[in-house]
């Protein structure tokens, strides 16, 4: 309400097992939260995603969570960015696509606000953990990420009609430490 000068303590989201959320604003202004899930103490292998919204009376009200058949997810913390388009708002989603290892890092995106995920496209497909992406002021999308427990920090920079397959060079990767 006041650009951050104030702050209030929402209810959590009431599902259990669910952490390391990331979370993206929608265009009807709810809150789409991706989670990385257990369900019973073990790892669900799908991310949890869940909408909320809030009151003008500071309340939070969630949605039922769902368990998205088509993001595989090893239990590992994950990335979400929304971006404007001349098209409309496209969101992405970054992580370690395998059910069971942390590997094949891969972007994907959705432009129904998290219902559907048509598009994927691989970045790495050895060891990854977690990631973060980030819009460059030169319109490409950055993810920084970790290599697998021993690997390093790794960049890489991809604009979005690559993510489209539209034809266009692969992604650029800096190692760790390169300018």
């Amino acid at each position: 309400e006041d650009l951050g000068d104030t702050w209030h303590h929402a209810q959590p989201c009431p599902n259990i097992g669910l952490n390391e959320a990331t979370a993206v604003v929608l265009d009807d202004d709810t809150v789409l939260l991706n989670s990385r899930a257990y369900i019973g103490g073990h790892p669900a292998g799908q991310r949890a995603l869940t909408r909320s919204r809030f009151t003008m009376d500071h309340e939070v009200h969630y949605e039922e969570t769902i368990y998205h058949p088509t993001l595989v997810d090893s239990a590992v913390q994950a990335s979400t960015l929304r971006i404007e388009t001349e098209r409309g708002a496209v969101v992405l989603f970054a992580n370690p696509a395998h059910p069971e290892a942390r590997r094949r890092l891969t972007v994907r995106a959705t432009f129904d606000a998290g219902a559907t995920w048509p598009v994927a496209r691989e970045i790495d497909n050895g060891l990854s953990a977690y990631s973060d992406m980030v819009l460059q002021a030169d319109g490409k999308v950055g993810v920084l990420y970790e290599r697998g427990n021993q690997g390093g920090i790794a960049y890489v920079k991809f604009t979005l009609d690559w993510l489209m397959g539209r034809p266009e060079r692969a992604p650029e990767l800096k190692e760790e430490g390169e300018p």
